[in-house]
This record gives C-alpha cells, sequence and structure tokens, in this order.
C-alpha cells in the first residue's frame, strides 16, 4: 500500500512538473476560447504541433536549410512530400536525364541526398509527373542501378556541394 502511495505521489509531482500556466492578455480571450471550441480539449496539443513547426523551420534556417514542398503525380495520384533541407541542384535549373526526365538534388537536413525526378512544372509550381528517393550518399546513389540517375548528376550536384579533401597519412 504504502509502496502505491509512493508510486502515486511521483506520478503527480511528474505531472505538476509537465504542467505550464500560459498568460493570455485579456483582449486575446475571444480568440482562445474559440479556438478550445474548435479543436476542443487538445488545444495543448494543437498548440505543441505548430510550435515544433515553428522551432523546426528556425532551426533550419540557422542551418542555412529550407523547408522543400514538392508536389507532383506518382502513378497517376497526387502527392505532396516536404523535408527540410538546401537545393544542390534546383528544380528551376535541372539535371537533364534521358528520355525527358529532369533532375534536382538536395541535401538534407539529416545529411542524406534527396534525388528527385520530375516531368514538366507547372505555372501553379506542381510538377506534372515525379519520384522522390532518398540516399545516405552520394556515391550510394551513384551506385544505385535501380534509381535511373544519369551519369554525371551526382558528380554535378558534389561539385556544387564542394569535394571534400581526403587526407592521406602517407
Amino acid at each position: 500500500m504504502a509502496n502505491e502511495a509512493a508510486k502515486a505521489a511521483t506520478q503527480a509531482m511528474l505531472q505538476a512538473r509537465r504542467t505550464r500556466t500560459l498568460y493570455v492578455r485579456e483582449e486575446d480571450q475571444s480568440v482562445w476560447d474559440k479556438a478550445k471550441e474548435i479543436v476542443g480539449d487538445s488545444l495543448s496539443n494543437y498548440l505543441t504541433t505548430h510550435l515544433r513547426t515553428l522551432v523546426a523551420s528556425h532551426e533550419a534556417a540557422t542551418r542555412g536549410t529550407e523547408r522543400i514542398v514538392l508536389t507532383f503525380r506518382d502513378a497517376g495520384l497526387p502527392r505532396t512530400k516536404a523535408f527540410y533541407g538546401q537545393w544542390l541542384i534546383p528544380p528551376d535549373k535541372p539535371f537533364a536525364g534521358r528520355a525527358r526526365s529532369l533532375y534536382a538534388v538536395a541535401l538534407t537536413a539529416k545529411n542524406r541526398i534527396a534525388v528527385f525526378r520530375f516531368g514538366e512544372r507547372k505555372t501553379d509550381g506542381t510538377f506534372t509527373w515525379g519520384n522522390l528517393c532518398s540516399f545516405d550518399s552520394f556515391e550510394e546513389a551513384d551506385a544505385d542501378l535501380d534509381s535511373d540517375i544519369p551519369n554525371g548528376l551526382m558528380a554535378s550536384a558534389m561539385e556544387v556541394r564542394g569535394v571534400p579533401i581526403e587526407e592521406l597519412d602517407i
């Protein structure tokens, strides 16, 4: 019994630590009341989700990356995919492949290589068709025989990023 009481007290203390008080200006109270009506008791979850997006966007900007959003059709179905990264070869200056395929390459915030293969860009910024894949390295992308990556694409992306110096102990 004493063990259960101690456990309950510990749980209550942990819960108390997680609670935060947010003070709302009186003139903003009606907005908060309406928001609570719309999202219900999950107002905290809703705000936390949006704060995560805000923090991620700010952190990405300080690292020199941006939120990249791509909208395209894949096998006839509309898709929108987003990630944080930095274009090395952007879609507005693509690498031309074979069979009217265009390629863009980004370095992601997690240091992966994102390769976007696409068709024509429409006036609304979406693409008539596309395919997005990612790789652990330029070398992995270049060696992947299933990805249809044209010769020279990874070399061009590496040159834009800057080829790292390999220090030799000879």
